[in-house]
């Protein structure tokens, strides 16, 4: 147990991962145990391949998330102590301990360093010497010369592997490509999952190879390894938009996010490529990543696929300030006439690119349990109401809605699976308020749940298109209540 505490010193290979799958074992039996026989609920491994859906449920209950966590944390710590000892052993940066704690990074960066070589591993001459032990825990190498490691090239895998740059780089990015595009059809097509599989995992395994193909005959400049990763990652999202798989809007949207997590595969991916004093040459556990991380992307999105989903359910207000009464204003409301089409204002711009926006609001009967319709540019949302408190609050449910956007893409009609059901509103509601001036304080909300991931990631974008919805409501309420005011 001393042994597996310490941060200092190295450990191989082998008893990295039999600590590491031995530990994960047993931080689900526990896991388990406190689930049931404390808390009487179910716990699943599937919990650990779905963060956010993970979260929201032990957010949910306050004693329970703290008692899961206070349990996580001597496996945090051992599991850290680990880390730095196979990063040390593997004389890689230290610091690389922190993607430790990066959701579902962290599954393939264990596998990652799983496979990365001792610097002992490396050196056969060391391996025959009495002084190999002794080298590896003062981790003193220094003295290691290129001409003390044979290069093999008679490897299958470095056989496709071009010398020159240019070609170099073509493989670099039509490689990961492959698994991209398999992986990709699988999440999309099949499973229908939008989640961290798609959006961390495959950008972040896809620029981390591309690194690798690349600096696989001589090393690169980390400028040169973010310009690659950034390649791949933008010919995916290419490839995908000219197979008809994507359309130009989710893509755009999805951009900041697969760039930023682009970069830290491309961070990794340059402090582990070869050509290092301890190791100038090709890299030999490159074809086992490239096929174990083949395998382990759609096992990891299937298993995010098959996890329970517990969506969190988000509140979105937008508040405008009207000089009008508030039952000159509850009238414009209930139901409203058509909106002009949207402009070249800033604010607009993704209606113009297909987002949906409203049209017109009527609505059939009044008081509770009437049936108002908001009528989008892609169809209409149909809201029992379920509360009429005239002229103050108005509240409906949401049965039926419309497509979220029209996909911009070279191919008409085209229809991802993401557009059914994934962002999904449930309820809304218009409050007016009095003002000591006898206008009106209109406060429209929205609840809705978005089942594609990270969750914190793209409620940012749903937050924003929401307001955006808001506001083109709430203006054109304003402009009719005060014009009918001032009359």
């Amino acid at each position: 147990m001393h042994d597996l505490l310490r941060w200092n010193g190295t450990i191989d290979r082998a008893p990295f991962v039999k600590w590491g799958l031995s530990l994960m074992v047993l931080k689900y039996i526990l896991d388990q145990l406190i689930s049931q026989l404390f808390f009487h609920r179910s716990w699943s491994i599937f919990e650990y391949f779905a963060p956010a859906a993970a979260a929201y449920r032990l957010e949910s209950d306050a004693v329970f998330f703290l008692t899961i966590l206070a349990a996580s944390l001597p496996f945090a710590y051992i599991g850290c102590a680990l880390t730095v000892r196979r990063l040390r052993s593997a004389n890689l940066p230290l610091w690389l301990v922190l993607f430790f704690f990066l959701p579902v990074i962290n599954l393939i960066f264990f596998k990652i360093i799983c496979w990365m070589p001792s610097v002992v591993e490396q050196h056969p001459m060391l391996l025959q010497s009495a002084a190999a032990s002794q080298i590896a825990n003062s981790q003193d190498y220094e003295h290691l010369r290129e001409a003390d490691y044979p290069v093999s090239e008679k490897l299958l895998f470095a056989r496709f592997i071009p010398r020159t740059k240019y070609w170099s780089l073509v493989a670099s990015i039509a490689y990961p490509a492959l698994i991209g595009l398999a992986t990709g059809f699988l999440a999309m097509e099949t499973l229908g999952a939008y989640g961290w599989g798609v959006f961390v995992a495959l950008p972040f395994v896809l620029s981390t190879l591309s690194v690798l193909i690349y600096s696989y005959w001589q090393p690169r400049l980390w400028l040169q390894c973010l310009q690659v990763a950034w390649a791949e990652l933008l010919f995916m999202g290419l490839v995908l938009l000219l197979l008809g798989h994507e359309g130009a809007i989710c893509l755009i949207m999805a951009t900041p996010l697969t760039l930023g997590i682009g970069l830290v595969g491309a961070f990794l991916g340059f402090h582990i490529q070869p050509h290092r004093p301890d190791q100038p040459g090709p890299l030999p556990q490159l074809p086992a990543m490239f096929i174990g991380l083949s395998l382990l992307l759609p096992a990891s999105i299937y298993l995010e696929a098959a996890s329970a989903k517990d969506l969190p359910v988000y509140k979105v207000s937008s508040t405008l300030d009207v000089a009008a009464p508030p039952a000159v204003v509850w009238q414009n409301v209930v139901a409203f006439s058509q909106l002009p089409e949207p402009s070249q204002r800033p604010q607009d711009w993704l209606f113009n690119l297909g987002v949906a926006y409203p049209k017109c609001a009527r609505i059939t009967g009044s008081g509770p349990g009437a049936i108002r319709h908001c009528v989008f540019s892609t169809g209409t949302f149909v809201e029992p109401i379920a509360v009429w408190d005239e002229p103050r609050r108005l509240a409906f449910n949401v049965t039926s809605q419309a497509l979220p956007m029209r996909e911009l893409s070279p191919y008409n009609g085209l229809h991802p699976r993401h557009l059914d059901g994934y962002l999904k509103s449930q309820h809304g509601e218009f409050y007016l308020a009095t003002l000591p001036s006898g206008g009106t304080r209109l406060t429209g909300t929205t609840w809705y749940t978005n089942d594609m991931g990270p969750q914190p990631y793209w409620r940012i974008w749903s937050d924003g298109i929401i307001h955006s919805i808001h506001f083109r409501v709430l203006e054109h309420v304003r402009h009719l209540s005060e014009n009918k005011s001032e009359t």
